[in-house]
């Protein structure tokens, strides 16, 4: 009887522990998909097609930014090269900000020395990342989307 008790024990905790290490974390520092590659602002949409409902407008990239690139760290650091092109003389080639993902409210946040800002993602592929952040305007509000390929 001592060792089915024993055995019972040992199958409790060893089950215990397994359903532990399943947990996911709510928050995740970026998906594998993100730190895959370095990313680059998109001028065309790849699938409108997962546009948040409501008035949308893309945000306007300038020409100085197209040459920027995002790289996505897993220690929660997002690296943005400003590249060749700039678009002000005291820019900075290299700014280096925090961010975190929620996977279950696809809430992305990231935070930087000069704003902070929450957004929510509506696409993650290979080829596209689209999130977007809601604006109140004087009539209504629209939702500014961002992307990144």
């Amino acid at each position: 009887m001592l060792n089915v008790t024993k055995f019972t024990r040992l199958v409790i905790i060893f089950s215990m522990a397994l359903a532990l290490a399943s947990c996911k974390k709510d928050s995740e520092s970026a998906p594998n998909l993100w730190r895959s590659k370095i990313w680059k602002r998109g001028l065309i949409d790849k699938n409108p097609s997962t546009n948040p409902p409501g008035a949308n407008v893309y945000y306007a990239v300038a020409d100085c930014e197209k040459d920027d690139t995002f790289k996505f760290g897993s220690e929660g650091k997002l690296e943005w090269f400003r590249n060749n092109d700039h678009c002000g003389i005291n820019e900075t080639l290299k700014v280096t900000q925090t961010y975190t993902f929620n996977r279950k409210t696809k809430e992305l946040f990231i935070d930087s020395d000069k704003y902070s800002d929450t957004y929510i993602v509506v696409e993650e592929t290979n080829s596209q990342i689209k999130f977007y952040i809601p604006i109140t305007r004087a009539n209504g509000v629209e939702n500014m989307i961002f992307l990144l390929q």
